[in-house]
């Protein structure tokens, strides 16, 4: 029997062999993610949704209510909040999707007996935001052989960005002034590409999968060694404002001042859809994924006014390969690459050759039972 057992251990080893090639800690990952911060929650909204398949996430919320809010006396002042809330995020169409829109109605007298102050909301703020993303892991070849990323060799992804994030002039006027400063007002987007090296995508991965469950000591010890295997595993990173934004970082320090230092990070909307490049030399085959962050924050001294940043017109994503390359993408569905299991060397047979492998393996195993079976004669 022990000999019949080594050869199906055997046959077990090749079955795995031909199932995951190559290293499984550095598995090839796409994903689109969307999550909402609504200010007005009702009961079962989706907030939060993610795709490891390649299925399109979409979320959205929207609602209006009367909050009470701590007003700068100590007391409380009662107001309609209006939130509605998008994401959208599309490896098959290669296109972000985002709508932010928080509105403020008119200051109402306020009565404990109506609007009793909760820990949610019983703020000098109201908050809303939205956060969407999509990345995916590159291989690319020459032919049947892997791609020679020589010193200087370019890729490049390309934004086409349609979106309105335009200031009601009541928080416009306040740009630069001490007010912006000391208001509880905050207003951004901003959009950001990152380059990976292989492997780092599922780093991220993991690190959703903490975040989503309990926290304990042990589990953040995990999230933030996790956090740093990203970090270094950066290639390279861009960002970009769309639109002017309004406040301070959790610092004090204008975000308009990092803008003013960083003008390539500006990007005006106001004469409509804006185009950027991002060019760079990965040396190799690559992870990469671009997100977008929609935040707005009302100090509640306003009344009567609403901000709607409106990206859900879409942004979209082209990525250029080198001349003479062909790109293979672990989603197979980001437009100009081919699926990576029909890359060169991939291993991954097709459908009709499984069957084939996997009755061979059958009829091995029971070529080892027989053999097995057989009596031993004195």
């Amino acid at each position: 029997m022990r000999k019949t057992i080594m050869s199906l251990a055997g046959l077990g080893l090749l079955g795995a062999a031909l199932i995951a090639p190559g290293p499984a800690s550095a598995s090839p990952l796409a994903y689109n993610r969307a999550d909402i911060a609504p200010a007005v929650l009702h009961e079962g909204e989706v907030t939060e949704g993610q795709s490891y398949t390649g299925q399109d996430v979409t979320v959205s919320s929207s609602g209006t209510e009367t909050y009470a809010y701590r007003a700068d006396n100590g007391k409380y002042v009662a107001k309609p909040t209006t939130s509605i809330n998008f994401a959208s995020a599309s490896l098959a169409s290669a296109s972000l999707k985002s709508r932010t829109y928080l509105g403020f109605g008119a200051n109402l007298p306020y009565d404990d007996s109506v609007y009793a102050p909760s820990m949610d909301y019983g703020h000098n703020f109201s908050h809303t935001g939205a956060n969407v993303s999509f990345g995916d892991s590159f291989q690319t070849y020459s032919e049947n052989s892997p791609f020679l990323w020589s010193d200087g060799t370019n890729a490049s992804f390309h934004f086409a960005i349609s979106g309105d994030a335009k200031l009601p002039s009541v928080i416009a006027d306040t740009i630069g002034t001490p007010l912006e400063r000391t208001s509880n007002t905050q207003i951004f987007s901003v959009m950001s590409i990152n380059i990976y090296k292989t492997g780092t995508l599922d780093l991220i991965r993991q690190m959703n999968e903490i975040s989503s469950g309990p926290i304990d000591d042990a589990t953040w010890a995990q999230y933030m060694a996790l956090n740093q295997q990203v970090n270094d595993n950066q290639i390279t990173r861009q960002y970009w404002y769309l639109g002017q934004p309004v406040g301070t970082f959790g610092d004090g320090s204008l975000i308009s001042d990092d803008m003013g230092a960083n003008l390539e990070h500006f990007v005006s909307l106001d004469d409509g859809p804006a185009v950027l490049d991002f060019a760079f030399t990965p040396g190799g085959d690559f992870d990469w994924d671009i997100q977008f962050n929609t935040t707005v924050r009302l100090d509640t001294a306003l009344e009567n006014t609403f901000v709607d940043f409106d990206f859900s017109h879409t942004i979209v994503t082209t990525y250029n390969a080198p001349d003479g390359a062909t790109t293979y993408s672990a989603s197979g569905l980001f437009p100009g690459t081919l699926a990576l299991s029909s890359a060169p060397g991939s291993g991954v047979p097709e459908p009709a050759s499984w069957l084939l492998m996997i009755a061979g393996i059958g009829l091995l195993g029971s070529a080892a039972r027989k053999r097995d079976a057989t009596p031993i004669l004195a």
